[in-house]
């Protein structure tokens, strides 16, 4: 493979799931020997940390994300990703508004899990992978509200929180698995 594949996670505030999912994401990547890049951001702030509870919960797995700054999402930072998994389906619906072009490579994080473990088995790369599941995107995809989605821990429980991180893991894990 010439280049490290992109991802891009997007979720409301950039301050919850997304700094957890970018550490399960590469975590998972480098225990495969995946090699990817794996960027964040979301829609409301810039340059904020980590929210205190996340980082607490993420501290617990021996995650360190004081380094971690939120970033509003662009058109450029869409285009450059060869996958976006949003949180939530309304996440993928802004996303798409804002930059049509990158309809086909937006996903919500348990779709694009979905999706990459129905392909038939075979010998494909990573890449051609991410180009079949995103062969065929419909407007439809992002309508509703399903079990693809990753529910906001904002302001919730530590309970609540490290059930995000679990959730996030496990969903890393699978995908990675499927790539």
């Amino acid at each position: 493979m010439g280049r490290p594949l992109r991802f891009l996670v997007v979720c409301t505030g950039n301050i919850c799931r997304t700094p957890m999912a970018v550490h399960f994401l590469t975590a998972a990547a480098t225990e495969a020997g995946l090699e990817i890049v794996v960027t964040s951001s979301g829609f409301l702030t810039t340059d904020q940390p980590a929210s205190p509870t996340v980082r607490e919960v993420m501290g617990e797995r021996g995650a360190d994300l004081s380094a971690h700054r939120s970033r509003i999402s662009t058109p450029e930072m869409l285009a450059e990703a060869d996958l976006v998994l949003a949180m939530e389906r309304h996440h993928a619906r802004d996303l798409v508004l804002m930059e049509p072009g990158s309809s086909s490579k937006i996903h919500t994080f348990g779709g694009a899990v979905a999706l990459l473990e129905a392909l038939p088995e075979g010998h494909l790369a990573p890449a051609e992978k991410l180009e079949r599941i995103s062969h065929g995107r419909q407007a439809s995809d992002f309508l509703g509200v399903g079990d693809d989605e990753v529910a906001d821990p904002y302001g919730r429980s530590m309970r609540v929180n490290r059930q995000t991180a679990d959730r996030l893991q496990e969903l890393s894990g699978r995908l990675i698995a499927a790539l």
